[in-house]
């Protein structure tokens, strides 16, 4: 079972040229690190599956946390940049596989750099919402390795679509200089995630991934 990357299945919304920009520049990132965006693949029983979903935990609790953070600059916008952010599935999952919200809050997470721009936040959330297109892949294969298991996460799609994303962003960023830093900031943060997901499969027992 591979834990699918933002890059994983391409949106629609490519009308808008910066979602084209900032989808080259994640997905240079992800064939550049596709072994590390991987390392969490090939999962065969609910005990893998909690690593993976508590691996998760650290990369999503703290970059929607930033997101979260960043809301007087989005918020002008008139789209809840909000609804990208899938925590909630995200813990209704791991308290089915027995993770309990004491351990969730006690889980490590990754580093992710503060959002002190709109184009920053709008490149942060551009991964948060290229993630629900992977995650439908991943719901699918756990439901054929691992029937019975939630996937709540995986199938939360959200209320903010991605041509509605692609609008805003679009309008937005007319010029050079906030467009590169919305690429950025989307690398930035898919290179976090790149670097957790190998650290954590380093960590986690060989005999449960």
């Amino acid at each position: 079972m591979t834990v699918s990357s933002p890059a994983s299945v391409t949106p629609v919304g490519f009308s808008s040229h910066v979602i084209r920009q900032i989808w080259e520049a994640v997905l240079a990132v992800h064939s550049e690190e596709a072994h590390q965006l991987h390392t969490l693949r090939d999962v065969r029983d609910l005990d893998g599956y909690r690593d993976a979903l508590m691996c998760l935990y650290g990369v999503h609790q703290p970059v929607e946390a930033a997101l979260a953070a960043a809301s007087p600059l989005w918020r002008p916008l008139g789209v809840d940049l909000a609804g990208v952010c899938r925590l909630a599935s995200l813990r209704k999952d791991l308290a089915a596989v027995g993770v309990s919200d004491a351990e969730c809050a006690a889980l490590p997470r990754c580093s992710i750099p503060p959002i002190l721009s709109l184009p920053q936040a709008l490149g942060v959330a551009f991964t948060l919402l290229g993630s629900v297109f992977g995650g439908r892949k991943t719901c699918e294969r756990v439901a054929e390795m691992l029937p019975g298991a939630p996937t709540a996460f995986f199938s939360d799609s959200g209320p903010v679509s991605w041509k509605r994303f692609a609008e805003v962003t679009e309008a937005a960023l007319p010029d050079p200089a906030g467009r590169e830093q919305a690429v950025q900031a989307a690398v930035a943060t898919m290179r976090c995630v790149a670097s957790w997901a190998a650290a954590w499969t380093v960590s986690v027992p060989s005999s449960r991934v």
